[in-house]
């Protein structure tokens, strides 16, 4: 029991210090931990409102860029229904003179029926000096300049057609943004 008694005292002392070292040790982590803590805040506090003013700034360039997105987007589609417009429209010009030769007659065949109408007229009228009537065909080559101004009009519209060139302006008014 002495041997215990003798043990007992410096073990429970060393215990003591283990405990009180581990508290030391504890505390000096836990003030490491806290002066890193405000350490950080200190240096994040004027950050902060920084990088909360880039977020609203980036949000902002973000809704502005849809909105670019979107204009431009509208604006293509707008260039290309007036493209549709005017290819329809040259499509149009371009078939108009084959319709109006189809359903009047070209001005050749119209040129050449006027004469042999007058000639024809002038047999039925003149039978007896009917000869008299032929000199109508003396002026029958007359037609053949407007069988020449037609295919020259034509070729004129025709190599006219890829010579022309579309120009848009970059002004916008407010009634153009009103419809897109």
């Amino acid at each position: 029991m002495a041997f215990t008694l003798a043990i007992q005292g410096p073990m429970m002392n060393i215990l003591d210090n283990f405990e009180r070292a581990a508290e030391a040790v504890s505390c000096g982590v836990e003030l490491a931990l806290n002066q890193t803590k405000e350490l950080v805040e200190k240096v994040t506090t004027p950050l902060a409102p920084v990088l909360n003013k880039i977020k609203n700034i980036s949000k902002n360039a973000k809704v502005v860029a849809d909105k670019v997105r979107r204009f431009l987007k509208s604006l293509m589609s707008s260039v290309k229904h007036v493209a549709r417009i005017l290819r329809n429209v040259l499509h149009f010009l371009v078939n108009i003179g084959e319709i109006c030769n189809d359903q009047l007659g070209s001005p050749y065949r119209k040129c050449i029926k006027i004469f042999d109408d007058a000639r024809a007229d002038c047999l039925d009228v003149m039978s007896f000096f009917g000869f008299l009537c032929y000199i109508v065909d003396i002026f029958k080559p007359l037609c053949g300049l407007a069988y020449s101004k037609s295919i020259a009009h034509l070729s004129m519209h025709t190599t006219g057609v890829s010579t022309h060139s579309i120009a848009f302006s970059n002004s916008v008014d407010s009634s153009a943004v009103q419809i897109l």
